[in-house]
């Protein structure tokens, strides 16, 4: 079992795929992998002050987390990315805080085929 609890999203595309590769050559037969993902409905993903490389990456310009980046799914996004894996559990969560600030995740289970 794998689990990657807020990490696989700091990268581009392509790191994504690289880590998703590595994640299912190194699982057994079966074996399982839990994550999550950003989801675009995050106000982060809307909020224009960050900078958007891409269709799916931005860099936040506020916060702890400058110039970090984070790559932002919709639900075919997270599905194509993870195409290689049988999902066993997909689910989307969204929390808005008192600030009107919302965090949009997808939680996902996967194993390999």
């Amino acid at each position: 079992c794998i689990l990657a609890y807020y990490v696989v999203y700091h990268a581009d595309e392509k790191g994504i795929e690289k880590t998703l590769k590595e994640i299912k050559r190194v699982l057994k037969p079966k074996g399982e992998f839990f994550a999550n993902f950003n989801s675009k409905n995050s106000s982060a993903f809307k909020n224009k002050k960050n900078i958007h490389d891409d269709k799916n990456l931005l860099f936040k310009t506020e916060s702890h987390e400058i110039g970090i980046p984070h790559y932002y799914v919709d639900e075919k996004d997270i599905k194509k990315l993870l195409k290689d894996f049988k999902i066993l559990k997909f689910v989307h969560k969204e929390k808005t805080f008192p600030d009107g600030y919302k965090s949009a995740y997808y939680f996902v289970l996967v194993s390999k085929r």
